[in-house]
């Protein structure tokens, strides 16, 4: 436990870096979007219009987005300071992995605090919103933590696997990661236009047609997927 407790250490030691960095930027993030409930009211905006075309506002990716500077850190910034400190690299898995929990799970209770203002006060009072959208889910508050929690920890451990294909493999691991994701890309897209639009448009709708449950299990499987190969690789990571 204490070990666990020293790998917290090793990652809470940049304070400014890791809490007050963001809380500026979401802070940056929640003017903007007051100033354009400001001038909507100003410009006598339909307010339900605005409600309605705010529910694909991204703005909450300003603190979603911690989640990629937290996975590369992980394995960029910490780690052979880490292993300078005598941790193990099981050690520092476990250790980060909780991390990663701590953090999701504050992120998720800012934007469901976040919701259930914005829901309350018909959208701050200005019929604008941030929390309450689509990226963070538009069901009750309890999708919206099981969305947020997932997604941000999906991030983390998603970035903590490329860094760990970088301490691994360098430049080398990223090019051969590249390459195969570039692949991928054309063929879905070279099957795009290969095949009938009526094929791809049913196959589109199949997709859009699956449950939110559907996508919080792919969530939740790539989530698992990234951590394993993380935690693998990582055993055999080259401090760079």
């Amino acid at each position: 436990m204490q070990r666990t407790g020293n790998v917290l250490r090793v990652h809470f030691a940049d304070r400014k870096g890791t809490f007050l960095a963001p809380l500026i930027v979401l802070g940056i993030v929640v003017i903007v979007i007051g100033l354009i409930g400001a001038v909507a009211t100003a410009t006598g905006t339909d307010r339900e219009a605005l409600w309605e075309g705010m529910q694909y506002n991204g703005a909450v990716w300003a603190l979603l987005g911690m989640g990629i500077g937290i996975g590369f850190a992980t394995m960029g910034q910490h780690l052979s300071f880490a292993l300078g400190m005598g941790i193990t690299r099981r050690e520092w898995v476990i250790g980060s992995g909780l991390m990663f929990v701590i953090m999701a799970a504050s992120i998720t209770a800012i934007v469901v605090i976040g919701k259930i203002i914005e829901l309350a006060t018909s959208g701050w009072g200005m019929g604008v919103r941030m929390f309450d959208t689509v990226h963070t889910g538009t069901g009750p508050w309890w999708q919206t933590a099981i969305q947020t929690f997932l997604i941000a920890l999906a991030g983390m451990c998603f970035c903590a696997m490329i860094g760990s294909v970088w301490n691994r493999w360098g430049k080398t691991g990223l090019s051969w990661l590249g390459g195969v994701a570039l692949i991928l890309l054309v063929l879905v897209f070279g099957i795009g236009i290969i095949a009938p639009w009526e094929q791809v448009l049913r196959l589109l709708e199949t997709l859009m047609g699956f449950g939110w449950g559907v996508w919080m299990s792919v969530l939740a499987g790539s989530t698992v997927v990234s951590a394993i190969v993380w935690a693998i690789l990582t055993r055999r990571a080259e401090v760079r």
